[in-house]
This record gives C-alpha cells, sequence and structure tokens, in this order.
C-alpha cells in the first residue's frame, strides 16, 4: 500500500514537472510546440493515468474546465470521453466566473441569504419574539450566509450596496408580512 502511494505522488509529480514545451523537464528530447488546448488534454489524461494508479477514478462526466479570459469554447478529450468548458462553477460555496468579475459570486450569496430568510421567518416574524432576539438570530444565522467569502472579494460600490439593500429589504421584510397577515384578517 506504501509503495502504491509513492508511485501515486511520483507520478503526480512528473505531471506538473512539464516545461512549456510539453515535454517532461528532466526526460530524453522535447516535443516540438504543442498548442494549449493539447497540452492541456496531455496534462489531464496524466492526471487522469496516475489517480488510477493510486486507486481513484476520475469521473469525466462530471467534469467541467473553466478557462480564464479564453475564447475556444471546445471541450477536451479525456481518453475518449468530452470535458465540457464552463464560463463558471461553484467552488466551496463560492461562484468563480472565467471573466475574474464577482458579480455572480454576489448574486449567489444573496439567493443564499434569502433562503435561509426563508428557513427561520418563523422566528423573524412571530410578534411574540422580542426584536433583540430576533436581531441575534439574524446576526447568528443570515449576515454570516449573506458575506461568506467576501472577505476575498476585490468589492466595488455597486456590490456594497447591493448587500446593504438585501439587508434593509430584510430587516423590513418582518414588518411587511405583518402589516400584510394584519390587512387580510381586517378585510376578513
Amino acid at each position: 500500500m506504501a509503495d502504491d502511494k509513492g508511485e501515486f505522488i511520483k507520478a503526480a509529480r512528473e505531471i506538473y514537472q512539464l516545461d512549456e514545451t510539453g515535454s517532461e523537464s528532466d526526460e530524453e528530447e522535447p516535443t516540438p510546440r504543442i498548442d494549449e488546448q493539447t497540452k492541456l488534454e496531455h496534462k489531464v489524461n496524466q492526471w487522469k493515468g496516475a489517480l488510477e494508479n493510486g486507486g481513484l477514478k476520475l469521473n469525466v462526466a462530471k467534469t467541467e474546465y473553466m478557462a480564464c479570459g479564453g475564447t475556444d469554447p471546445d471541450p477536451i478529450k479525456v481518453g475518449d470521453d468530452c470535458v465540457v468548458k464552463t464560463n463558471k462553477f461553484k467552488y466551496l460555496g463560492s461562484v468563480l466566473h472565467e471573466s475574474g468579475e464577482i458579480d455572480h459570486d454576489v448574486q449567489a450569496r444573496i439567493s443564499a441569504a434569502w433562503a435561509k430568510w426563508r428557513e427561520v421567518t418563523g422566528v423573524l416574524c412571530d410578534p411574540r419574539i422580542p426584536v433583540k432576539l430576533k436581531g441575534l438570530v439574524y446576526k447568528s444565522i443570515i449576515r454570516p450566509v449573506l458575506l461568506y467569502g467576501s472577505e476575498t472579494w476585490p468589492v466595488l460600490g455597486r456590490h456594497v450596496q447591493q448587500l446593504h439593500v438585501t439587508e434593509m429589504k430584510m430587516s423590513l421584510a418582518p414588518g411587511r408580512e405583518n402589516a400584510r397577515s394584519k390587512k387580510k384578517k381586517k378585510t376578513m
């Protein structure tokens, strides 16, 4: 088992030691210059082989790749299967976009915060619960969801404004909810 692990690590190191020409840096003769897509396919196939040598399997059907600033939408080949290119994907709760902008991530955080707000709306809209407790529920449950990962964002004014508007709507929503239900009761 330890020998297999050592072989796996050795194969992984060899993959990452490819130089710009596409050949291994300590091997015999360099191959001619290869275009970026072919180089990428070569590295991914090597990675897949190293994973399989280590007892793991790459699920190509669930795999996507993203290239920042690239205009070529061609899929890459891994064995006989194709890996499609995507313009955004979710990684550890954050939405990464090929343009590098954070607009998609901010919108995803706002949507997640509203989903969490809907989960605790019974507490936030209950008139019997003190306002101080509602504030604590908001600060400990909803705000962390809204601001998750924001310390790494290159924030612009419009992003701050979107987050501020969301917080204001959430703070006013319980009152509007109660006003609507009171209005309905009066009309009945």
